[in-house]
């Protein structure tokens, strides 16, 4: 990777390359290095890291042992909770997108006939990212809106769980017998059966004369014959 990418990046940016663009296993331990090195956790003292429940973060055993060895406390959040449980998604991510896209097109327009490359893109997040994005207000914001500090369980009301009952699968009973949870009481489901009549002897049944379509037709007249 070349240096000149790296070029107006938030300060103590480092940078880790995969060719499927995908986070993995051993560069989320990298990240995990990093994010002791910043924020310089302890066993005495504690911090709390949520995450989302990637396979890189919850299968990653060597990331787990190097948590618990520098006092960090993953915490996963269930699946298709994120875009009400983590904040990174509720009230940061959907702004540095938008404050990003601005500085593409004031560029743009600042330099008429070039087009934004990679070798631009660092110093355009920076921009997006330290001087709008990272404040303390969108940080504070963000996890008293998914109610993890202030604590409030009760953020998410009964409106936000509604949609998920259009896909929600009803149990169905077997169609030969429903047992109860006790063996004192049961219940059973039969499906009656209809009686299955047995047909008779095929017999031999002669065609019946067909009746001539044509018939006889008489002409009368005033003469005799």
């Amino acid at each position: 990777m070349k240096n000149e990418l790296l070029n107006g990046a938030p300060a103590g940016t480092i940078a880790v390359c995969h060719p499927s663009g995908w986070m993995q296993q051993h560069i989320f331990i990298e990240w995990i290095r990093h994010f002791i090195s910043c924020v310089r956790p302890k066993k005495e003292d504690p911090i709390l890291l949520i995450l989302d429940g990637h396979a890189t973060h919850t299968k990653n055993l060597d990331a787990i042992e190097l948590a618990r060895e520098n006092g960090i406390i993953m915490l996963c959040l269930p699946p298709y909770c994120t875009h009400r449980m983590q904040p990174l998604d509720v009230s940061f991510m959907g702004p540095l997108s938008t404050f990003y896209s601005q500085e593409v097109k004031l560029w743009l327009r600042n330099h008429p006939g070039r087009t934004a490359t990679q070798f631009q893109m660092a110093s355009l997040f920076g921009s997006a990212y330290e001087i709008r994005a990272a404040t303390m207000q969108n940080a504070t914001f963000a996890f008293k809106k998914t109610g993890i500090y202030p604590y409030n369980p009760n953020v998410s009301t009964d409106v936000d769980f509604a949609p998920s009952k259009t896909t929600k699968r009803h149990q169905v009973p077997s169609a030969t017998q429903v047992t109860g949870s006790t063996e004192e009481s049961s219940t059973s489901l039969t499906i009656p059966q209809e009686p299955i009549s047995v047909a008779g002897p095929v017999r031999d049944k002669k065609p019946s004369p067909k009746s001539s379509t044509f018939k006889r037709s008489r002409l009368g007249t005033s003469t005799p014959p």
